[in-house]
């Protein structure tokens, strides 16, 4: 097996479609002023692409890159943190996890 290089540009029929991209980026961008809590259209929009994922088997990194590189194009940066155990998790953080999750979710 090959380890994935980020540095090179990656390959469209391994993106996510377009639809679940626009829908990512504009959740992300409501995101920015919501506050850490995920809002209803974030959760939607990683749940899809968790689920898009899935069904057309695109690895699980390449998914979270796209979904850091969304975050960071629209301004969504992880919070500071002075101690882990007293701050708050981060939407960043939720996000990976959240995508995780749905991509491994057994299909009902």
């Amino acid at each position: 097996m090959i380890a994935f290089d980020s540095r090179r540009a990656l390959d469209p029929a391994h993106t996510l479609a377009q639809g679940t991209v626009a829908a990512l980026r504009n959740a992300l961008v409501e995101q920015r002023s919501a506050g850490h809590e995920p809002t209803a259209a974030l959760e939607r929009a990683v749940a899809a692409a968790a689920a898009e994922a899935r069904a057309r088997n695109l690895a699980p990194e390449i998914l979270l890159i796209q979904l850091k590189t969304l975050a960071d194009e629209v301004g969504l940066r992880p919070i500071e943190r002075a101690t882990p155990a007293t701050a708050p998790v981060s939407v960043r953080e939720w996000m990976v996890g959240a995508l995780l999750r749905g991509y491994w979710a057994k299909s009902d």
